[in-house]
């Protein structure tokens, strides 16, 4: 796996204070991002980011009350919330 490129922040989520999604600033594709208030102590991960097809799947997933039909379920998740962790008092 390789890391290069170069990425731009985007940090005013007013409900989310000290979130931070950081974005491709070639094509503006979502790398990773963090969110204090919702995702205590996460860093999360767009799994597209991974090269390897065989790489660990999500262990947890977020929002699957907002997953479209055509998305399918992760066979690897552990853990599943429909909103964020922090709206549902864990």
């Amino acid at each position: 796996m390789s890391i290069e490129g170069a990425t731009t922040t985007f940090d005013n989520f007013p409900k989310y204070p000290g979130a931070e999604k950081y974005f491709c600033k070639t094509c503006g594709t979502t790398v990773h991002w963090i969110n204090p208030v919702a995702s205590p102590g996460m860093h999360m991960i767009a799994p597209g980011c991974f090269e390897d097809p065989n790489f660990l799947g999500p262990q947890m997933v977020f929002q699957t009350k907002y997953r479209p039909e055509w998305c399918p379920e992760f066979k690897s998740v552990t853990q599943s919330f429909e909103g964020f962790v922090s709206d549902e008092g864990t």
